[in-house]
């Protein structure tokens, strides 16, 4: 088994996507802050066809068996979540480094308890990798993984805290490596992600927030 870690940091734009038409003769409240409104991570519903956005970048550091050296690569991303009736969730999310490009789509079911939240889902997750030198002679890679998770988190004033937890199935995947080929389509269990992550309040209607996740994977791109 191989095993990978993520140290992760990012600034979070939460936010409507949509413009809203603001009434200049109504007074609002500047200080008011909702972390409820704001957080990306937290397992909480979200009223239906509203959407939240952010932009992270993950440090992804490599297992030292796998290039007989530490190395760390950053990898960011874009994230995107809409409401849904009945405590549904989509989500959405793309991330590269040129090499390797992972797209995941996906819904959740959501279901909040005063400042406790847990939520139910399942992701799709295409990885697309390809590589010509160090060794790979033109290598070319694509998989389709399915991502049953689960998470619970709570709400404290202006921080959010969440604990994650998924199962990584290789559905299919491809390899061409210098013309050797190699295919499989069965359902195969791969491993499985640990996760935390602190959202915060950083000024105004901004979130920062750190995570970490510790990825156990027999096969990674």
């Amino acid at each position: 088994m191989k095993s990978l870690s993520f140290f992760l940091l990012f600034i979070l734009f939460s936010s409507n996507i949509f413009g809203q038409n603001v009434d200049k003769n109504i007074f609002y409240d500047s200080t008011y802050f909702d972390i409820l409104q704001k957080t990306i991570y937290l397992p909480s519903p979200i009223k239906p066809f509203k959407f939240k956005h952010a932009v992270h970048l993950s440090i992804v550091s490599l297992p030292k068996d796998w290039l007989e050296s530490n190395i760390n690569i950053p990898f960011p991303y874009y994230k995107v979540k809409m409401g849904l009736p009945f405590h549904f969730v989509a989500e959405a999310s793309i991330g590269t480094i040129i090499v390797s490009t992972e797209a995941i789509v996906g819904i959740k079911f959501c279901q909040s308890i005063g400042r406790f939240h847990f939520g139910l889902g399942n992701d799709l997750n295409f990885n697309f990798g390809w590589l010509d030198g160090y060794g790979f002679d033109n290598s070319t890679l694509f998989a389709w993984d399915n991502e049953p998770n689960i998470s619970i988190g709570g709400n404290f004033d202006n921080m959010a805290l969440t604990a994650y937890f998924k199962t990584h199935i290789m559905m299919d995947y491809f390899i061409n490596n210098g013309g050797n080929k190699t295919n499989q389509s069965k359902n195969v269990f791969n491993g499985y992600t640990i996760g935390f992550n602190i959202e915060q309040r950083l000024f105004k209607n901004k979130v920062a927030s750190f995570g970490i996740a510790i990825n156990e994977a027999r096969f990674h791109i």
